[in-house]
């Protein structure tokens, strides 16, 4: 489940900045073909302003809901259909959900999630956002955001994030959600 959780919410969060446009191994400084928690940092060094929506150097849980719909929206068209949805499930946020069904989101019966059914569906669960929340201060700040992606991303758990992991993530998305 872990593997799952991680891949699909950093790659949400990587791919939607031009850094990460560039190749693994510019990132990997000491050429050991993985990466460490720094060498994730330097590669992430702009993402967080892509969820800092309000450049308050902290991103609240309206800004994460915000980022997360965006992300997955693979086909940037302001609403998640159930193709959607499923990469979604199967990704990460069905790790972090009572329910898992598409229609439980979409109250308009629409096939359709718009970001306000996306907000409405999380505003009763915030395990999602929590689990990044680590001080417990309500808000994400850049640190807890890189501890977290790294540590989600980091599926077999070694402390370090390979170009397997980094390619399973490559190939999820196709860049430029945001």
């Amino acid at each position: 489940m872990k593997f799952l959780k991680g891949t699909f919410f950093a790659t949400l969060m990587l791919f939607g900045t031009a850094a990460f446009a560039q190749d693994f191994n510019e990132y990997d400084s000491n050429k050991d073909d993985k990466w460490d928690e720094n060498e994730f940092e330097q590669s992430y060094n702009d993402g967080f302003n892509d969820w800092d929506k309000d450049k308050s150097g902290d991103v609240n849980e309206d800004e994460f809901l915000d980022s997360t719909f965006g992300g997955t929206d693979l086909d940037n068209d302001d609403g998640i259909d159930e193709n959607e949805w499923n990469n979604g499930v199967n990704n990460t946020f069905g790790n972090y959900d009572e329910f898992d069904e598409f229609d439980e989101f979409d109250n308009n019966d629409d096939e359709i999630i718009d970001n306000n059914e996306w907000n409405e569906g999380w505003g009763n669960n915030t395990e999602w956002f929590d689990s990044y929340d680590t001080n417990d201060d309500e808000l994400v700040d850049n640190n807890e955001l890189n501890t977290g992606l790294f540590n989600d991303w980091d599926t077999n758990d070694d402390g370090f994030l390979d170009e397997d992991e980094y390619g399973y993530n490559d190939s999820f998305y196709d860049g430029d959600m945001w």
